[in-house]
């Protein structure tokens, strides 16, 4: 890695942990360069400005996430030996969310608080969290009922459900976080919403 490309990846951890914080208007280029060490003049060698580095951001997050899918051999081998359908989804959620980068809960909620306002923002929710996560969740739906761990389904509809119900978990769980500081609290009962929405199709 060379010293230029360790620079950005600073840079754009920072914006990430200031962006998630105050929000895109709120966090300033020089309150980036400061979180880094750098003269605000220095950053410009780095990025054009704050919408390149949310650019970055989201291109950041989109490879994480294309890295993070499983291939299908990678999903038979996990699914072998599991016969029992809720172990093995929840063991596949907690799987797959290991794979994403590590800055992926900030991104998020980067993304979500952005939507409303930066049409960058609202396509990549669509494009690549919501739509991916109900394409997804449709093949591993149909793996199981091909499987005869759950019934049959109408999947997309099914799938659909699913991603909704996790997206306003979520947003509950950032609110909670924010604002009541008791996350741990919400984390579990997704977990339990999960277990419950799947154990509902068998």
């Amino acid at each position: 890695m060379t010293e230029e490309s360790s620079t950005k990846e600073l840079i754009r951890e920072a914006a990430v942990d200031l962006f998630a914080a105050k929000g895109f208007k709120g966090a300033s280029v020089r309150d980036i360069a400061r979180r880094v060490g750098i003269k605000e003049s220095s950053l410009y060698n780095h990025y054009k400005g704050k919408a390149a580095i949310l650019e970055s951001i989201l291109e950041y997050q989109l490879e994480g996430i294309n890295r993070a899918m499983l291939s299908r051999e990678e999903m038979d081998a996990f699914a072998a030996g599991e016969s029992d359908p809720v172990k093995l989804w929840l063991r596949g959620v907690a799987f797959y969310s290991s794979r994403l980068p590590r800055l992926t809960g900030k991104i998020n909620r980067i993304i979500h608080n952005e939507m409303y306002l930066d049409e960058k923002c609202r396509r990549f929710f669509v494009d690549h969290i919501l739509e991916r996560q109900i394409d997804l969740t449709v093949i591993l739906l149909g793996d199981l009922v091909d499987r005869g761990m759950i019934r049959e389904c109408p999947l997309v509809q099914t799938a659909e459900r699913y991603v909704f119900m996790l997206h306003g978990l979520a947003q509950i769980s950032t609110i909670y976080e924010i604002d009541l500081k008791r996350d741990g609290d919400i984390q579990n009962r997704i977990v339990e919403h999960m277990a419950s929405f799947i154990e509902g199709l068998t």
